[in-house]
């Protein structure tokens, strides 16, 4: 076993959180996707390179590490030494088995059905996808705001990542 199938043998939790990202060349805020404890999926509009020294905050906790892939607006992270998860978790997020089993059920019937053809097709112009794509920046915007408020992360963890997946359902329509 190589040491990127090492890494992914821990267990990762699925979250909506937001942080801030640091390195010689960014400092920006992230959203964490998920959480092991020695490393983490971000996103974010301004990522480090890949090899690039970074710390990760949220609130009082950091962890240190670099930054091992990078696709478009989305980093994995590899961190120094372990963190604990439960830490990290937004407060107000009681049982994070429910949240993992909600996120994999929505991004089973989003994204990934939505693969083949769309069915009659709107001929989009520069415009129409430069439009979508606001859109969908609105929407993350919106969770992201949401995201900060423990009461409302508690109430409505489920209903913040419909956001999340309407953003990217309308990105990818953006891009057919």
């Amino acid at each position: 076993m190589d040491a990127s199938q090492s890494r992914r043998a821990h267990v990762r939790t699925n979250l909506f959180a937001v942080a801030s990202i640091a390195s010689p060349s960014v400092s920006a805020p992230v959203r964490v996707r998920n959480l092991s404890d020695l490393g983490a999926l971000v996103e974010g509009a301004e990522l480090p390179r890949i090899g690039e020294r970074i710390t990760l905050r949220r609130g009082d906790l950091t962890a240190s590490g670099k930054v091992v892939r990078k696709i478009a607006d989305r980093a994995g992270l590899q961190f120094d030494r372990p963190i604990q998860v439960a830490a990290w978790l937004p407060s107000g997020v009681r049982d994070q088995a429910a949240v993992n089993a909600q996120v994999a059920e929505a991004r089973a019937s989003s994204i990934g059905g939505q693969q083949g053809a769309c069915p009659n097709p709107v001929p989009q112009t520069v415009p129409m996808r430069e439009e979508l794509e606001s859109v969908a920046d609105m929407l993350v915007a919106l969770a992201d705001a949401f995201s900060e408020d423990p009461s409302i992360v508690e109430r409505y963890l489920t209903r913040l990542q419909v956001l999340d997946v309407a953003a990217q359902k309308i990105r990818y329509f953006a891009r057919r």
